[in-house]
Parts: C-alpha cells; structure tokens; sequence
C-alpha cells in the first residue's frame, strides 16, 4: 500500500510542480488541500484522546481556520514536543495561512528525526514548490516515493 500511496503522492507533486511553476497573485486556493497527506498517528505516538485531537486539528487545517489549527497542534505540542504528527500539522496549517518558511522549518524539524515521514515530506515539498524551489520538491517527493 506505500508503494500505492507514494506514487499517487509522486503523480500530484508533478501536477503541484506544474501548476506551482505558474506566477499567481492568489494566496491559497481551497483546492490545495486536495494534496495535503494526513499526518496520522500512532497508539505509539499519542493516547486516544490525543489521536481525536490531532483529527479535529485536521479538520480546522482543511477548513481553513489555520489559526484555529495551529492552536491546537501547539497545544498537544506543549504536552508532547516531539509528536510528529502534531509537528507535522503545524506546517501544513502555516502553509495554509500562506506563512511559507515557517512551515518549512517545522516539516525540516521533523525530517531531521523522521526522514521517510510521507506526510512531511508532502508537506516539505509544497513548501518548496511555494518558495520556488522546484528540485527540491522533487527531491522531497522521490524521497517520498521510495
């Protein structure tokens, strides 16, 4: 199933690269969310009620309330610093609020722990689309594929 997973991942990082590479005055498009990768969790990463917290998390992530979002996330960080899921959603909550080093920084955070992390290196890869950074979200997204 990762190998499944990390090509559809690989098939959208080419279409986000393509479509990424075109100047726009947009901030983020609703659409977008379509190439986020869920961060889930593990009974090893967090007790049950921390697991329902990062989904409503995620739920705000994809609703668009990135204030909200990181909030939340911070949250559970505050608790647990290392919780990578948690690490993991901050960024994709900063890349929705269109705050794109930031959200950089905490994908590399986390990468710099868990370097075959999908859903990070998704989110790191969008950054860097963001940033125009193309060969490093290739990078990202080959490392992802693998």
């Amino acid at each position: 199933m990762r190998n499944g997973r990390a090509a559809l991942l690989l098939l959208s990082g080419v279409t986000v690269l393509a479509s990424g590479c075109a100047p726009t005055t947009a901030r983020v498009a609703p659409a977008e969310v379509q190439e986020y990768v869920f961060p889930a969790w593990s009974p090893t990463d967090a007790a049950p009620e921390e697991g329902r917290e990062l989904q409503k998390a995620w739920q705000d992530v994809v609703a668009g309330k990135s204030a909200a979002a990181e909030k939340r996330y911070r949250k559970l960080l505050a608790k647990h610093p290392a919780l990578a899921p948690a690490e993991t959603g901050v960024g994709y909550a900063l890349l929705r609020a269109g705050r794109v080093a930031e959200a950089n920084r905490m994908f590399q955070g986390v990468l710099a722990r868990r370097p075959d992390d999908v859903p990070t290196l998704a989110g790191a890869a969008l950054a860097a689309v963001r940033e125009g950074r193309a060969e490093d979200a290739l990078a990202h997204l080959r490392r992802a594929a693998a």
